[in-house]
Protein backbone atom coordinates (compact mmCIF):
# COMPACT_ATOMS: atom_id res chain seq x y z
CA UNK A 1 0.00 0.00 0.00
CA UNK A 2 2.87 2.46 0.35
CA UNK A 3 3.74 2.92 -2.94
CA UNK A 4 0.34 3.21 -3.98
CA UNK A 5 0.04 6.18 -1.26
CA UNK A 6 3.97 7.53 -1.19
CA UNK A 7 3.20 9.42 -4.53
CA UNK A 8 0.36 11.58 -3.15
CA UNK A 9 1.87 11.93 0.22
CA UNK A 10 4.68 13.83 -1.86
CA UNK A 11 2.25 15.86 -4.10
CA UNK A 12 0.59 17.38 -1.17
CA UNK A 13 3.38 17.93 0.90
CA UNK A 14 4.93 19.85 -2.14
CA UNK A 15 1.98 21.48 -3.01
CA UNK A 16 1.65 22.91 0.80
CA UNK A 17 4.87 23.79 0.30
CA UNK A 18 4.43 25.94 -2.03
CA UNK A 19 1.07 27.11 -1.25
CA UNK A 20 2.66 28.67 1.95
CA UNK A 21 4.76 31.03 0.11
CA UNK A 22 2.14 32.46 -2.44
CA UNK A 23 0.30 35.56 -2.03
CA UNK A 24 -1.98 35.23 -4.69
CA UNK A 25 -3.40 31.77 -6.48
CA UNK A 26 -5.41 31.87 -9.24
CA UNK A 27 -7.66 28.64 -10.68
CA UNK A 28 -8.96 27.92 -13.55
CA UNK A 29 -12.05 25.58 -14.09
CA UNK A 30 -15.56 24.77 -15.95
CA UNK A 31 -18.13 27.14 -15.87
CA UNK A 32 -20.58 28.85 -15.41
CA UNK A 33 -21.55 28.77 -11.59
CA UNK A 34 -23.22 25.40 -10.79
CA UNK A 35 -21.14 23.25 -12.18
CA UNK A 36 -19.48 20.24 -10.19
CA UNK A 37 -16.33 21.91 -11.41
CA UNK A 38 -17.64 25.31 -9.50
CA UNK A 39 -18.37 23.66 -6.69
CA UNK A 40 -15.04 21.64 -6.49
CA UNK A 41 -13.07 24.58 -7.06
CA UNK A 42 -15.12 26.57 -4.31
CA UNK A 43 -13.80 23.92 -2.15
CA UNK A 44 -10.78 23.69 -2.97
CA UNK A 45 -10.36 27.25 -2.11
CA UNK A 46 -11.92 26.45 1.51
CA UNK A 47 -9.50 24.09 2.12
CA UNK A 48 -6.15 25.93 0.45
CA UNK A 49 -7.14 28.79 2.80
CA UNK A 50 -7.01 26.75 5.73
CA UNK A 51 -3.23 26.49 4.92
CA UNK A 52 -2.67 30.22 3.83
CA UNK A 53 -5.51 32.52 4.72
CA UNK A 54 -2.97 35.20 3.41
CA UNK A 55 -3.00 34.25 0.14
CA UNK A 56 -5.82 35.81 -2.48
CA UNK A 57 -7.14 33.25 -4.12
CA UNK A 58 -9.68 33.35 -7.16
CA UNK A 59 -11.57 31.39 -9.74
CA UNK A 60 -11.89 32.00 -13.15
CA UNK A 61 -14.89 30.27 -14.92
CA UNK A 62 -14.39 28.87 -18.42
CA UNK A 63 -17.20 27.97 -20.77
CA UNK A 64 -15.49 24.67 -22.08
CA UNK A 65 -12.28 22.92 -21.26
CA UNK A 66 -10.36 24.19 -24.79
CA UNK A 67 -10.88 27.45 -23.14
CA UNK A 68 -9.34 25.85 -19.43
CA UNK A 69 -6.38 23.88 -20.92
CA UNK A 70 -5.61 27.66 -23.26
CA UNK A 71 -5.55 29.33 -20.10
CA UNK A 72 -3.04 27.05 -18.54
CA UNK A 73 -1.23 26.47 -21.92
CA UNK A 74 -0.65 30.25 -22.31
CA UNK A 75 0.52 30.67 -18.43
CA UNK A 76 -2.75 32.68 -17.51
CA UNK A 77 -3.56 30.92 -14.68
CA UNK A 78 -1.90 29.15 -11.85
CA UNK A 79 -3.39 26.15 -11.65
CA UNK A 80 -6.66 24.22 -14.00
CA UNK A 81 -8.99 22.34 -12.24
CA UNK A 82 -9.78 19.22 -14.26
CA UNK A 83 -12.49 16.31 -13.43
CA UNK A 84 -10.98 12.73 -14.59
CA UNK A 85 -14.91 12.15 -15.77
CA UNK A 86 -13.68 14.91 -18.70
CA UNK A 87 -13.42 12.70 -21.50
CA UNK A 88 -10.17 14.55 -22.55
CA UNK A 89 -8.32 15.01 -19.41
CA UNK A 90 -5.92 12.77 -21.57
CA UNK A 91 -4.90 16.40 -22.99
CA UNK A 92 -3.85 17.74 -19.99
CA UNK A 93 -1.32 14.48 -18.68
CA UNK A 94 0.09 14.13 -21.78
CA UNK A 95 0.71 17.83 -22.50
CA UNK A 96 4.62 18.00 -22.07
CA UNK A 97 4.71 21.32 -20.69
CA UNK A 98 1.77 20.60 -18.08
CA UNK A 99 2.30 18.84 -14.56
CA UNK A 100 -0.23 16.68 -12.07
CA UNK A 101 0.68 18.33 -9.03
CA UNK A 102 -2.53 17.13 -6.39
CA UNK A 103 -5.76 14.75 -6.83
CA UNK A 104 -8.06 14.80 -4.23
CA UNK A 105 -11.98 13.34 -4.17
CA UNK A 106 -14.80 15.56 -4.05
CA UNK A 107 -18.24 14.33 -4.40
CA UNK A 108 -20.71 16.42 -6.53
CA UNK A 109 -23.61 17.53 -6.41
CA UNK A 110 -26.82 15.44 -6.92
CA UNK A 111 -27.58 14.61 -10.78
CA UNK A 112 -31.00 13.80 -12.17
CA UNK A 113 -33.16 14.81 -15.01
CA UNK A 114 -35.16 17.34 -15.62
CA UNK A 115 -38.21 19.13 -17.32
CA UNK A 116 -40.56 22.16 -17.20
CA UNK A 117 -43.31 21.79 -14.58
CA UNK A 118 -45.84 21.80 -17.63
CA UNK A 119 -43.85 19.42 -20.40
CA UNK A 120 -45.82 16.42 -21.55
CA UNK A 121 -43.71 13.34 -23.09
CA UNK A 122 -45.46 12.45 -26.11
CA UNK A 123 -44.50 9.30 -28.33
CA UNK A 124 -45.46 11.41 -31.76
CA UNK A 125 -42.38 13.56 -31.54
CA UNK A 126 -38.52 12.85 -30.59
CA UNK A 127 -37.41 13.89 -26.86
CA UNK A 128 -34.86 16.49 -26.81
CA UNK A 129 -32.49 15.73 -23.91
CA UNK A 130 -29.33 18.18 -23.07
CA UNK A 131 -26.44 16.80 -21.38
CA UNK A 132 -22.68 16.98 -21.39
CA UNK A 133 -20.40 14.46 -22.30
CA UNK A 134 -19.12 13.42 -18.92
CA UNK A 135 -22.74 12.55 -17.37
CA UNK A 136 -24.59 11.14 -20.65
CA UNK A 137 -24.92 7.41 -19.27
CA UNK A 138 -26.99 8.58 -16.24
CA UNK A 139 -30.08 8.17 -18.35
CA UNK A 140 -29.26 4.46 -18.64
CA UNK A 141 -29.86 3.88 -14.63
CA UNK A 142 -31.96 7.00 -13.63
CA UNK A 143 -34.08 7.69 -17.01
CA UNK A 144 -34.87 3.97 -18.47
CA UNK A 145 -38.43 4.23 -18.87
CA UNK A 146 -37.70 7.25 -20.56
CA UNK A 147 -35.58 5.73 -22.85
CA UNK A 148 -37.52 2.35 -23.40
CA UNK A 149 -40.14 4.45 -24.31
CA UNK A 150 -39.44 7.68 -26.19
CA UNK A 151 -37.21 8.56 -29.13
CA UNK A 152 -34.42 10.38 -27.12
CA UNK A 153 -32.41 13.36 -29.39
CA UNK A 154 -29.30 14.06 -27.67
CA UNK A 155 -28.21 17.71 -27.70
CA UNK A 156 -24.46 17.98 -26.27
CA UNK A 157 -23.84 20.80 -23.88
CA UNK A 158 -20.63 22.18 -22.62
CA UNK A 159 -21.69 21.48 -18.81
CA UNK A 160 -24.67 20.89 -16.82
CA UNK A 161 -25.35 24.46 -15.75
CA UNK A 162 -25.85 24.88 -19.50
CA UNK A 163 -27.95 21.53 -19.84
CA UNK A 164 -30.04 23.13 -17.28
CA UNK A 165 -30.11 26.72 -19.25
CA UNK A 166 -31.50 24.76 -22.22
CA UNK A 167 -34.66 23.31 -20.91
CA UNK A 168 -35.44 26.45 -18.81
CA UNK A 169 -35.20 28.29 -22.06
CA UNK A 170 -37.36 25.91 -24.43
CA UNK A 171 -34.38 24.49 -26.00
CA UNK A 172 -35.32 20.85 -25.05
CA UNK A 173 -37.77 19.04 -23.34
CA UNK A 174 -35.48 17.31 -21.12
CA UNK A 175 -32.13 18.06 -19.54
CA UNK A 176 -29.25 16.08 -16.95
CA UNK A 177 -28.33 18.59 -14.09
CA UNK A 178 -27.50 18.55 -10.89
CA UNK A 179 -28.82 20.09 -7.67
CA UNK A 180 -26.47 23.46 -7.83
CA UNK A 181 -27.21 24.34 -11.81
CA UNK A 182 -31.07 23.48 -10.95
CA UNK A 183 -31.51 26.33 -8.18
CA UNK A 184 -30.28 28.89 -10.07
CA UNK A 185 -32.60 28.39 -13.18
CA UNK A 186 -35.59 26.54 -11.25
CA UNK A 187 -37.53 29.90 -10.95
CA UNK A 188 -37.96 29.11 -14.20
CA UNK A 189 -40.50 26.36 -13.87
CA UNK A 190 -38.47 23.40 -14.14
CA UNK A 191 -38.92 20.09 -11.98
CA UNK A 192 -36.82 16.99 -11.04
CA UNK A 193 -38.69 14.34 -12.87
CA UNK A 194 -36.23 11.10 -11.90
CA UNK A 195 -34.27 10.01 -8.66
CA UNK A 196 -31.08 11.74 -8.16
CA UNK A 197 -27.56 10.19 -6.80
CA UNK A 198 -24.26 11.92 -6.65
CA UNK A 199 -20.69 10.90 -7.64
CA UNK A 200 -17.18 10.50 -5.63
CA UNK A 201 -14.96 12.18 -8.99
CA UNK A 202 -11.33 12.59 -8.27
CA UNK A 203 -10.45 16.19 -9.51
CA UNK A 204 -6.77 16.82 -10.68
CA UNK A 205 -4.78 19.75 -10.02
CA UNK A 206 -2.46 20.75 -13.33
CA UNK A 207 -0.20 23.60 -13.53
CA UNK A 208 2.28 24.84 -16.43
CA UNK A 209 6.04 23.79 -15.66
CA UNK A 210 7.00 26.92 -16.99
CA UNK A 211 5.82 28.81 -14.44
CA UNK A 212 8.45 27.21 -12.26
Amino acid sequence: MELIMSPFIEQFEKFKFELRHKSSLKIVTLGPVGTSSNCAALFLVDELSKVNSACNYSIDLKDNFNEVYEQLRCNKTDYALVPAAYERITDFFWCKDFSNVLSFIYETPKYGIISKNDYVFSKSIDVKIASCPAVEKIVNFIGKDIQENYNLELVRTFSTAQAAEFVANGITDIGVTNESSYEIYKGKGIKFITPRYSAKILWVIFKNNKLD
